[in-house]
């Protein structure tokens, strides 16, 4: 999302034409009570302070329209989501946004839309205030999900399977930066050295071009590591897209292991 905010007119263009796109969903009898009750500005800052929270995915996988993530109880029928999807197709074009990024940028901002939604129908608090942040309220929340989850000497908190995650990872905090990350490591047998795990890491970013991968080692050898980072500094964290997101880069990360058909990298899923 980043890269299109850059392209198209910055955070203040976003927010303009989001405004009209809610307006002609409101406007229209069809669709309207998609936003029923839905305060506009708060659709807004959910844009700005959430947009982080949504991972990118493969192109064609952006051609359909999304499956609704909000609450089952605010959900509308297939054919006026359809609807408000193709009205903000259509305001992204007036935005100048190129038809092949159409599709991907309405999805993301579909997917916070939904947050906010379901943000209004909450009886119980699914937001996480910034300064409430920790590893332990975040590794509280996993277990309660079931994940196994184990707490670093480093400070790291490591997530293992559970709540349909596909693959391990780490989290890590930097709270002056208020800055959430996730992290993966692929950790290479002790007969593989750097220059193969650039090569690796080349096959990977022809199909995930727009993944960032650094190759480097510690005590436990050499590894290729990459992450998500996300901003909770502008409203906290929201809990649902929290569990989202983990989802996505656990399973991203399921994928990316898959690719190593050589079995060059350790597939610690494989060998539990």
């Amino acid at each position: 999302m980043e890269d299109l905010l850059k392209k198209y007119g910055g955070i203040p263009h976003l927010k303009k034409h989001v405004m009209q796109f809610y307006e002609k969903v409101c406007e229209d009898k069809g669709s309207k009570h998609y936003f029923f009750g839905i305060n506009s500005e708060h659709i807004l800052a959910d844009q700005v302070n959430f947009r982080s929270f949504v991972m990118r995915k493969l192109d064609h996988l952006y051609r359909e329209t999304p499956l609704q993530t909000g609450l089952a109880s605010i959900r509308v029928k297939p054919g006026v989501f359809d609807d408000v999807m193709n009205t903000l197709q259509r305001q992204l074009k007036l935005m100048g946004v190129h038809w092949r990024e159409i599709p991907r940028m309405a999805c993301h901002i579909l997917e916070v839309v939904e947050e906010t939604r379901s943000r209004s129908a909450d009886t119980a608090k699914t937001l996480i205030d910034p300064d409430q942040v920790s590893l332990a309220l975040l590794d509280e929340l996993l277990k309660r999900k079931h994940v196994h989850t184990k707490m670093e000497a480093n400070g790291d908190l490591h997530t293992n399977r559970g709540f349909n995650l596909a693959y391990p990872f780490w989290i890590r905090l930097q709270p002056a930066e208020r800055k959430l990350i996730f992290f993966g490591r692929f950790y290479a047998f002790s007969s593989v050295g750097s220059a193969e795990l650039a090569a690796i890491v080349e096959m990977m970013q022809k199909r995930w071009t727009f993944m960032a991968f650094d190759v480097k080692n510690d005590a436990d050898g050499w590894f290729i590591e990459t992450r998500h980072v996300m901003d909770y500094g502008g409203a906290g964290i929201p809990i649902r897209m929290f569990f989202n997101v983990a989802k996505d880069f656990s399973w991203r990360l399921d994928e990316l292991i898959n690719m190593d058909k050589d079995e060059r990298l350790i597939n610690v899923v494989k060998i539990k």
